[in-house]
């Protein structure tokens, strides 16, 4: 990590092997400001009862970059059995489980995220309308897939997630093996992200690419 090397127009590999504090739910490849499509530690066929439900972002760089989140969600045709915070650290502002169909918080994002995971009685039965202070969201659960419904909001990198977790994510390692196919000519750096079921991201220094053009 924090390399530098030059190649001509072959299709270099990387190759990473990473361990987390907590399940490892997904590690994307980034090439300068994009990134990849992410690695899941688990598969479509892995899903159970669980929905996660996340926001991030700021409003701007520098100062006044504060996003309010502040919100309540109400499942219909369904009911919690459990549910997991993500980054409320406010010993004032906990979330708020107001009842078995009902919750509540005040949050806020300057650039990282927040939100929980929902453990349903029934997998895809009723439906989640979700209010906040920056949009207010209808879904039905049996449309929470694999794939996560973003809802991007302007800012900077301001948006809403929902997806689907296995009933069991256990897995704190994870090893990869990649061809750089997304080169371009000349430098450019390549990093990888990696996120915890938790909500705790972790970064690698780049390693700078030069293709010789």
């Amino acid at each position: 990590m924090g390399d530098a090397v030059e190649i001509d127009h072959h299709i270099p590999t990387l190759s990473g092997s990473f361990s987390g504090t907590a399940p490892i739910e997904n590690i994307k490849i980034g090439y300068g400001t994009a990134f990849s499509t992410p690695m899941r530690s688990y598969t479509p066929a892995d899903l159970g009862n669980r929905i996660k439900i996340v926001w991030s972002g700021a409003e701007v760089r520098g100062r006044d970059r504060k996003t309010v989140w502040d919100g309540n969600l109400h499942i219909d045709g369904n009911q919690f059995l459990d549910i997991t915070p993500i980054n409320f650290w406010n010993a004032d502002h906990p979330l708020q489980l107001l009842d078995d169909h009902n919750v509540a918080w005040n949050s806020i994002t300057t650039g990282g995220l927040s939100g929980f995971i929902l453990e349903l009685e029934k997998q895809n039965d009723g439906s989640i309308e979700l209010n906040t202070r920056q949009k207010n969201i209808k879904v039905n659960i049996n449309k929470i897939g694999f794939k996560p419904i973003v809802w991007s909001l302007g800012g900077l990198e301001k948006e809403m997630r929902i997806y689907r977790l296995p009933d069991m994510q256990e897995r704190k390692t994870f090893s990869f093996s990649l061809p750089l196919e997304n080169l371009s000519d000349g430098m450019t750096p390549v990093y990888v992200r990696l996120e915890q079921e938790d909500g705790h991201l972790a970064w690698t220094s780049p390693i700078f690419i030069n293709r010789k053009i």
